[in-house]
């Protein structure tokens, strides 16, 4: 079987690569991951349906062991720590007024369900601003309470999460502003440090905590004394010193200050690189630096002098990064529409390929597909509401739109960008309103796009032009009408064929107009107009009967004539509609005893490319073959295994857009939308 499929193949000119997928929705933010000598935890906050913190185990080769993410607790601001038994992530609520915890052993299950450890009147802040010796854990945070200034404050936890202490008041300095607490811990004791606003006192300082988390020093100790930007400073330790960074006015020098167990300062050193983002490796800090151009990686030593050139490992950043160590295995990992771990060799600075490591289970429904400028954009369904995602030339999504509750959402390209509908869910238009839509349709001219839905109160056709996404028309057009009495139109599709758009429905009509049996029958039917909205058919081309019953029509068009495909009975069926109106005969498929479904088709290389979904004993396959202007049809090829209702545009490469039920843990185990390339070199899966 897979060498005819190659031979079919090659015979289409269709080499078939792997699919990718389209990303799922839900924004992810806030990662934090952490290490504990064997593999790495990563955590984030998560926009799917079942919003809150989710986490993975990650190996150290980057994959993730939990693919679809451990569901921790509800929340924000997450952060990950080893402490030595079980890894601790630790919360903020949505008001940043309390901190909790919640505890996950080595296998990935919680132990410790989601607890409050700290809570103020006010305000706190704080979650994510923690260490842990290895045993017990520290946690730092500002609490408002209604005073001007507020206090600094730290809680103790054990291994079980369960709190020791918590509102331990540190000394601070009096009458001043106080913001973005960072706390280290040299695996006995703990420093604090803050920044500081009190005019022109401001700048950084801290104390020193003993294993317990009681401060050892009775005043803090001036770190710097010049501002420096927002929440950047953090504090790192080499298991016996500290080591301060921040980002300086400039935003492109990070200030680096070694801290002394016993307190003393060591000499203030400027890498002129804007991020304060380090990882102890074993003998040397390894530094992650960079901007929207580049990310990069360099070596310091304990006291922030640098020990190498560095090395670029990426050639895009936003510096949305979090970053851990084991000894020399360094692992990154960055949160946005999904969550990715990248492996870099902290000693040649050399990444792996980067593996997404959480995938949101939620169904998606693939609805349309439109091919642009040098690109494509895709559209679907997922938790109620309507997406789409631009695609670059070889099918890999770049960026992903939520357009809002709805379903059905159609596009197609005006020339400089896409026009996008979709049903909101009161049944109005996006585009339109008042209106009332079950399905509808658009094509372009580069000028005119022509929007074409089916009434769900009169049963027509309705259709509408648009010039640069807004309506043309005060009054929309009624194009079709009733073949009987109780008849009503579904399934519009339309297309430009060079001269003029063509639309086709199926009308469904029922028994008690044809037969005594209750049932309803689909008639294919369609018509011509040009740009003005004149009619060029006094009457709707009749494409299709109803014996056997003709349904889900689809249209394209070569510029000189147009390509109409519907299935007919449980077979295919296609007719060439000259742009002067006459109709060829009917090519078929006849495929029985199979059953065939959801036909697609597209332009493409000098001849309409036509998929359709072919089941047989409850399999569903995905199959295509090529038709020609003179009505030849080729041998058909499989595409997809258990796969359905496919979709295909062409700039000159053929992109496939379907849907499969993902049974693998990585996709989530249910129905997604997925790309395939068929004409062009190779695509790797979105985000690899």
């Amino acid at each position: 079987m897979l060498l005819l499929s190659l031979i079919f193949a090659a015979f289409l000119d269709i080499p078939l690569t792997p699919p990718s997928y389209i990303p799922a929705a839900g924004t992810k933010t806030a990662a934090s991951i952490a290490a504990n000598g064997d593999g790495f935890f990563a955590a984030w906050a998560d926009g799917r349906d079942a919003a809150g913190i989710y986490g993975t185990r990650i190996a150290a080769d980057g994959h993730a062991l939990d693919p679809t993410g451990i569901f921790l607790c509800s929340g924000i601001h997450p952060k990950v720590l080893w402490n030595g038994r079980y890894w601790l992530v630790l919360s903020s609520d949505q008001s940043n007024s309390r901190i909790y915890a919640t505890t996950v052993d080595r296998d990935g299950h919680v132990v410790t369900p989601q607890t409050l450890i700290v809570t103020a009147a006010a305000a706190v802040f704080g979650a994510q601003y923690a260490a842990t010796n290895g045993s017990n854990t520290v946690v730092a945070y500002l609490r408002s309470d209604g005073a001007p200034y507020g206090s600094l404050e730290v809680a103790v936890l054990d291994e079980n999460g369960a709190a020791l202490a918590v509102n331990v008041r540190l000394p601070f300095t009096p009458a001043a502003n106080h913001f973005a607490p960072s706390i280290a811990s040299n695996g006995d004791g703990y420093f604090v440090e803050w920044f500081v606003f009190a005019g022109t006192n401001s700048g950084i300082e801290g104390v020193r905590l003993d294993a317990n988390g009681t401060p050892i020093d009775t005043a803090p100790i001036l770190i710097h004394s010049t501002a420096v930007v927002g929440d950047a400073p953090s504090i790192y330790s080499d298991g016996h010193d500290y080591l301060f960074a921040a980002l300086l006015n400039d935003f492109s020098t990070t200030l680096l200050r070694r801290i002394n167990a016993d307190g003393t300062l060591g000499t203030r050193i400027a890498q002129p690189q804007s991020s304060p983002l380090l990882a102890w490796t074993g003998d040397r800090y390894v530094m992650l630096y960079g901007d929207a151009s580049h990310l990069a990686m360099r070596a310091l030593d304990r006291d922030g002098n640098s020990l190498d050139q560095g090395k670029t490992i990426s050639v895009a950043s936003n510096q949305n990064f979090a970053l851990a160590a084991n000894g020399a295995n360094v692992m990154l990992v960055q949160a946005q529409s999904e969550v990715v771990a990248t492996p870099v060799d902290g000693r040649r600075y050399t990444p792996s390929p980067p593996s997404i490591i959480a995938f949101t289970a939620t169904p998606q429904d693939a609805s349309a597909i439109a091919a642009g400028n040098n690109g494509f954009e895709a559209a679907w369904q997922e938790a109620g509401n309507a997406y789409v995602a631009s695609l670059d030339a070889n099918g890999n999504p770049l960026a992903i739109k939520r357009l809002g509750q709805g379903a059905h959402p159609r596009l197609a390209w005006n020339g400089k960008s896409y026009d996008v509908a979709f049903v909101q869910p009161n049944g109005t238009l996006s585009i339109l309103s008042p209106s009332c839509a079950t399905d509808l349709d658009l094509a372009s001219n580069g000028d005119i796009t022509l929007l074409v839905w089916s009434d769900c109160n009169s049963g027509r056709i309705i259709g509408l032009r648009l010039r640069d996404g807004q309506p043309l028309d005060a009054v929309p057009l009624v194009m079709s009408r009733h073949v009987t009495e109780y008849a009503h139109e579904v399934h519009p599709r339309v297309a430009w064929n060079g001269s003029a758009f063509v639309v086709v429905w199926q009308d469904e009509i029922p028994s008690r107009a044809l037969s005594p049996i209750p049932a309803t029958f689909g008639e294919i039917h369609a018509l011509r107009l040009t740009p003005e909205l004149t009619f060029l058919d006094f009457l709707p081309i009749e494409i299709a009967d109803a014996a056997p019953s003709s349904r889900q029509p689809e249209i394209a068009s070569s510029g000189l004539e147009s390509l109409i495909v519907y299935t007919r009975g449980n077979w295919l069926e296609a007719r060439l509609l000259a742009n002067d109106g006459t109709l060829s005969a009917p090519i078929t498929t006849r495929p029985l005893p199979d059953f065939h479904s959801n036909p697609a088709v597209t332009w493409n290389a000098g001849s309409y490319f036509v998929a359709w979904q072919q089941s047989s004993f409850q399999h569903d396959t995905l199959f295509a073959a090529r038709i020609t202007r003179n009505g030849d049809i080729t041998p058909s090829i499989p595409l997809a295994a258990e796969s359905s209702k496919p979709m295909v545009a062409s700039d000159g490469h053929l992109l496939l857009l379907y849907d499969r039920l993902a049974t693998e843990p990585l996709y989530g185990g249910v129905m997604r939308a997925f790309l395939r390339m068929l004409d062009a070199p190779r695509v790797h899966a979105a985000g690899r």
